[in-house]
């Protein structure tokens, strides 16, 4: 048993909120074992936080702030939330005399934003962007206002002089509200400005955001401020109530009211509502977390949908199956990368379209009868229906196919109806692999796999890059799929599977939905997390969102978010290099995916020239045979083990192979592996 030893904890953290408090985790019982809800406050004596503790000299801690909110569920009436916490790879250990930094441990910086850890916060974010103001009279069109955003709860009267406030809480319900300018570079959640911050409709772009244990209750006033004569006065005001909320993610429009309560205009303002995950105690570890970390040594690249396209391009195997994922493995992939989304009994598979053709051909002189499987609301009896369908050995005459959304689709459904592609015609003649066949195949071919069995099937060493499939508007005034599960309930049922079955396994998430980014980032703390960004290009239709319209905007929004970084699309960063060079001073992760990198030459220009941290492309390991570097580390401890056991082992061995079904041999220095 390790002695204990009376020492004294010293840090500063200069940025620290009047409101907030200094907290200590480590990974022992003293330090609450990596629980941030056992982490011990240190004491403020002027600019010095201080703790003294017995604790052994060898354990392991982070530092976190955090402040209390109001709680109408607990006993002792208060929630601890997490503001900011050090995200270092490395964990501290105790260095006698020396005055830790909060965030800083030579040569490391990284601070993150905190993550939900009560099952009654939530995050509230208002957002202002593009063509929000609208005002009746040209007088108000023509001048320039700044808004600030400030919270109340509707069940307290606020305080003033001539009124005597009863009953108040002795905590609040809503910290401060926090904004970031995501239409310029380098913006931060920090506080606001008195006067709140400029606005012009179609160029700012501004997200305010509060924490509140009742969201229920809480509203917010919106100020308007003008100048006049260099004097900044609050000209007009705008109140977004709780009942504005329709859904988790949607837009309201409200009356921007003069002092005399007269109507000016209007504001339309987009909210978006934050829940922590139904099982928030799997996620309160501190000790194992990589979501600001990454290894800037050499690129990782990823198997698309695991060896590839496989309904629009040429494969050899068919795309997003635990087969194409242990072959692109076995390749020299370092992640694969696919698409989760939900079927209709809310089951996790790995599919990349919103859609899939069904065939109706006849059967015994009847037709499959999808009528109650294209009910939105339809009851269990659709599934019924074709439950004693069978698969055909071969097409029928006069096949004809029905669009389906997947979310339509229970998970029986798709395992036992015919499916084509969404992209795929009958009339036209068939190159690719089909989406179904007519005979049965091995587990491990088939479509539509569980999260869950990939999690379990696929070769551990092999990362994930989870791309998290949620329909978004476009451009054009059209949507990828209307309808579609609430936005927290849709992630907290993958990240719940993903608690339950990773293991160890390295995994990111990845998506083109800005908002989900957000959630996957909120509601965790151990996995990091891309935003896909489609970026300037004709080839395929833009979102409406303009998050991830432009590389600019993406690197802005992660940088605010505080996420590890930004998937680019390959044409941007060959059109301009420079975007990438930014993302690395801003100290954000690159990677790339594209048609571009069907290429082996732009494979090659991507790692050399560009130094991209990690790359999406399809065959991989086809042109150049390869290793997966943790296929090689793995490997590497295996035949450490095996030199400290054996004495006949050469002092420097070399592996011959990296896995048993590589096809050519590789000669590796462990020393340098490790």
């Amino acid at each position: 048993m390790t002695s204990l030893k009376t020492i004294t904890i010293k840090a500063k953290h200069p940025t620290i909120k009047k409101w907030e408090t200094l907290f200590i985790v480590g990974d022992v019982d003293e330090l609450g074992n990596w629980d941030v809800k056992n982490g011990l406050p240190l004491t403020q004596s002027d600019d010095l936080w201080e703790l003294q503790i017995n604790l052994p000299l060898d354990c392991h801690f982070r530092f976190f702030t955090a402040y209390q909110l109001y709680s109408e569920t607990r006993e002792d009436k208060k929630i601890l939330i997490i503001s900011q916490w050090e995200a270092l790879q490395n964990h501290r250990t105790f260095k006698e005399y020396e005055i830790y930094q909060f965030g800083a441990s030579n040569p490391q910086i990284s601070v993150n934003l905190g993550w939900l850890t009560n099952k009654e916060e939530c995050e509230v974010h208002l957002r202002v962007h593009g063509e929000a103001l609208h005002f009746f009279r040209q007088q108000y069109k023509d001048k320039e206002f700044r808004i600030k955003v400030t919270p109340f709860d509707l069940r307290y009267k606020e305080i003033d002089h001539d009124s005597a406030q009863i009953n108040l809480p002795n905590l609040p319900t809503f910290s401060i509200t926090e904004l970031a300018v995501i239409s310029i570079p380098s913006s931060d959640f920090q506080q606001q400005h008195d006067s709140g911050v400029s606005f012009t409709n179609s160029k700012d772009y501004l997200t305010f955001k509060t924490t509140t244990s009742s969201f229920e209750n809480v509203a917010f006033r919106f100020d308007f401020f003008t100048s006049n004569n260099a004097i900044l006065t609050r000209s007009a005001t705008a109140i977004f109530m709780p009942s504005n909320y329709t859904e988790s993610l949607g837009e309201t429009l409200i009356p921007i009211l003069t002092p005399s309560q007269w109507p000016i205009g209007q504001i339309k303002i987009d909210y978006f509502l934050i829940r922590s995950i139904r099982e928030s105690d799997q996620t309160q570890n501190m000790g194992n977390t990589l979501v600001r970390t990454w290894p800037k040594e050499k690129a990782v690249e990823v198997g698309h949908r695991g060896m590839g396209d496989s309904f629009t391009k040429e494969a050899t195997v068919r795309e997003n199956t635990i087969r194409s994922f242990n072959q692109a493995g076995k390749n020299g992939a370092d992640y694969v990368e696919f698409d989760v989304q939900l079927t209709k009994d809310k089951q996790a598979i790995i599919y990349h379209d919103f859609h899939v053709k069904v065939c109706v051909a006849k059967k015994h002189g009847d037709f499959l009868d999808t009528t109650n499987i294209l009910s939105r609301n339809s009851s269990s009896t659709s599934l019924n229906s074709i439950s004693n369908f069978t698969k055909p050995e071969k097409e029928p005459e006069n096949t004809d196919y029905h669009t389906l959304a997947v979310k339509d689709l229970k998970l029986k459904q798709l395992q036992l109806l015919h499916l084509d592609h969404i992209n795929n015609s009958a009339n036209n003649i068939k190159l690719n692999i089909p989406l179904t066949e007519y005979i049965d195949e091995d587990n491990d071919q088939k479509p539509f796999p569980l999260l869950s069995e990939c999690l379990q099937k696929v070769i551990e060493e092999i990362g994930f890059n989870i791309e998290i499939k949620y329909p978004l508007p476009m451009n054009d005034g059209t949507h990828e799929c209307k309808h579609y599960f609430e936005r927290n309930l849709f992630i907290d049922v993958i990240l719940e599977e993903i608690f339950e079955f990773a293991g160890k396994r390295r995994i990111i998430f990845s998506s083109f939905d800005a908002d989900m980014c957000t959630l996957i980032a909120k509601k965790q703390n151990k996995y990091p997390v891309l935003l896909l960004c489609v970026g300037e290009t004709k080839r395929y239709l833009p979102f409406k969102d303009i998050r991830q319209g432009t590389s600019e905007m993406a690197i802005n929004f992660a940088k605010a978010s505080k996420i590890l970084g930004v998937n680019f699309h390959s044409e941007d960063l060959l059109r301009d290099p420079e975007i990438k060079e930014r993302a690395d001073k801003l100290g954000l992760v690159s990677f790339a995916w594209g048609n571009d990198l069907d290429k082996y030459e732009t494979v090659k220009h991507f790692i050399n020239v560009l130094k991209i941290d990690g790359l999406i492309y399809d065959r991989i390991g086809e042109n150049e045979h390869r290793c997966g570097k943790f296929v090689v580390a793995r490997e590497s401890r295996k035949a450490l083990m095996n030199r400290s056991t054996t004495p006949t082992v050469s002092r420097n061995p070399s592996l011959e192979k990296c896995s048993s079904d590589s096809p050519k041999a590789l000669t590796l220095n462990i020393d340098k592996s490790l």
